[in-house]
């Protein structure tokens, strides 16, 4: 069922009711219509879908950039896990990393990249970082191992949620220029 460009969900509770031609005699119709229609497309995109974008993105992206901050605030800690040298300058530059996928990816800015960029980041942590100091027998790497494997599967709903949010978008608006 569509009116104008857009479609609507057959099974909306309010066109349920309503017989057709959908709006074509009665005002208050058309304007329900439309406000559906405003509703369930936000940029062409179904407000569910907008949603748990908006949600994943924020809820993935701010705990890498609080991550990518306390490399550089407590980068003296961090120095003694980097297995290679000048590990300063490596701590430095995953905050950096982190920071910069963090903010784009709570911004909706080349998140695909950033979350690939990400999720990669993770599992290098935990299979150069955290996997060998387990196998030396120390047990509170389990933890960081756990948490780099868990971030990895989130960058992969990020890119996965993403990518459906964007094969959401209406024919009508990716046809316009």
């Amino acid at each position: 069922m569509g009116f104008g460009d857009v479609s609507l969900p057959a099974q909306h509770p309010y066109l349920r009711r309503m017989k057709p031609p959908y709006g074509a005699t009665n005002p208050t119709d058309r304007q329900v219509i439309m406000a559906l229609q405003f509703r369930s497309s936000a940029n062409g995109r179904s407000s569910e879908t907008v949603w748990l974008d908006r949600a994943a993105r924020f809820f993935f992206g701010v705990p890498l950039v609080v991550s990518g901050v306390m490399h550089f605030v407590g980068a003296e800690t961090l120095d003694p896990l980097v297995p290679i040298p000048p590990a300063r300058f490596w701590v430095y530059v995953t905050g950096v990393a982190l920071f910069g996928a963090g903010v784009a990816i709570v911004a909706g800015r080349r998140v695909v990249l950033a979350a690939a960029t990400a999720g990669v980041l993770m599992l290098l942590f935990a299979y150069t970082v955290h996997l060998p100091m387990l196998i030396t027998g120390h047990p509170e790497a389990l933890g960081g191992f756990r948490n780099d494997q868990m971030a990895f599967g989130g960058a992969l709903a990020i890119l996965l949620i993403h990518r459906k949010a964007r094969q959401d978008i209406a024919p009508s608006a990716q046809e316009s220029p």
